[in-house]
């Protein structure tokens, strides 16, 4: 990497982190997004190794703001076909950089056996003092998950990207909402 590169780089870095961050992003507390997710994975087992694909829609809602910690929690709904049922993660936003319309945050949620990490970009436009429209965009995430069905030795490693779009609350269905 030539000299020149790594100044350009390093500005722009010096510049995200010098954003200033908006004290109080509840702007986005209550907020529904139709999420779209693509995981590109490692199914691992004493089989062997798979490629793993999969893309699927999820519902996801800003919950609350803890100032303290700089944190925006948000909970994903997730559709299981095989159930037919409805189950939810709950994932923390750490405000890493940015202004109330324009932030960058960094994912994470993690149980025993699954853990999920992302770094995203909400940006949004009001009308009349009034959030309008947005969008969440990741800039990268990973995932693991360790099959809790008894007997089985699958787990899965690898990454995933998300986009959404802010849409009404009308709009997620019924069991996404509980």
């Amino acid at each position: 990497m030539s000299f020149r590169r790594f100044i350009v780089i390093a500005g722009a870095l010096l510049l995200l982190l010098a954003t200033p961050v908006h004290a109080d992003p509840g702007v986005w507390v209550g907020k529904w997004f139709k999420v779209t997710i693509a995981f590109n994975r490692l199914r691992i087992s004493s089989t062997g190794v798979r490629t793993d694909r999969q893309r699927g829609a999820a519902y996801g809602k800003i919950e609350s703001w803890n100032p303290s910690g700089g944190q925006l929690v948000a909970t994903f709904h997730f559709y299981a076909p095989d159930s037919q049922s409805w189950f939810a993660r709950s994932a923390d936003l750490t405000v890493f950089a940015g202004s109330d319309l324009d932030l960058f945050v960094l994912g994470t949620s993690a149980t025993k056996l699954q853990e999920f990490g992302f770094t995203a970009r909400l940006q949004g436009k009001q009308k009349g003092g009034a959030l309008k429209s947005a969008s969440l965009r990741s800039l990268g995430g990973y995932s693991w998950e360790i099959d809790d069905v008894p007997g089985s030795d699958e787990r899965w490693i690898g990454s995933f990207g998300l986009s959404g779009k802010l849409i009404d609350e009308s709009k997620v269905p019924a069991g996404a909402r509980t």
